[in-house]
């Protein structure tokens, strides 16, 4: 998701975008962005944010295979 504090506009439309194919489709998983910090840029994330997102992937995916079991 795109962070409510950088463009205004764009993170609105563009979340419920990603929303809603979500929820036409199982295999599609979110995550939430809006907490983690940029590197200046309003575009990538900083080295404690990159690791807090690859936490929340990898909850996602256990949460994907515990499904399939």
């Amino acid at each position: 998701f795109l962070s409510e504090k950088e463009y205004d506009h764009y993170p609105d439309s563009v979340n419920q975008v990603l929303m809603k194919i979500a929820s036409e489709n199982s295999n599609i998983f979110l995550v939430t962005t809006g907490d983690l910090v940029h590197k200046g840029d309003s575009v990538h994330f900083d080295s404690p944010s990159q690791r807090a997102l690859g936490k929340r992937f990898a909850q996602k995916f256990a949460e994907l295979v515990s499904k399939m079991r």
